[in-house]
């Protein structure tokens, strides 16, 4: 994955980026543990924990660029920030297109049910390795 922050911005209504707009990110984390060179980082928050706490361990460990709600963030010199008003909603749109709609390669069976899915989906996913496919669970 490699993509201007510009491009991912033009998918976003109302998005806004702060900082250079020819930033290239190369993966989207929410955990700063997790962050490597050219990544952006995920500022969500949460029930017990700020996501925007971790903006200086992100930076620290390779982040070029950060998604936020809000507009008054205060992030180091060369980072970028996307300014997005629902960052969920504008995950929906980013993340796929980030990493080339990894899901129009794959194809999907869905359970549904009372009783029983569970064990289906293990049936399943053990006939698909039987078979030889690649599959996930």
């Amino acid at each position: 994955m490699r993509k201007k922050i510009s491009s991912l911005a033009s998918l976003v209504e109302g998005a806004k980026i702060i900082g250079r707009k020819e930033t290239f990110i190369t993966d989207i984390v929410q955990d700063s543990r997790q962050v490597t060179h050219g990544a952006m980082f995920v500022c969500l928050d949460g029930a017990h924990v700020d996501g925007h706490e971790f903006i200086p361990q992100a930076v620290a460990k390779g982040a070029v660029a950060i998604i936020t709600e809000r507009s008054n963030v205060s992030v180091p010199d060369g980072i970028a920030a996307l300014v997005v008003p629902n960052i969920e909603e504008a995950l929906q749109k980013i993340v796929p297109f980030a990493f080339d709609y990894p899901s129009r390669s794959m194809r999907m069976i869905g359970i549904t049910g009372t009783n029983g899915k569970t064990t289906t989906s293990y049936l399943i996913r053990a006939i698909l390795r039987e078979a030889h496919k690649r599959s996930a669970l």
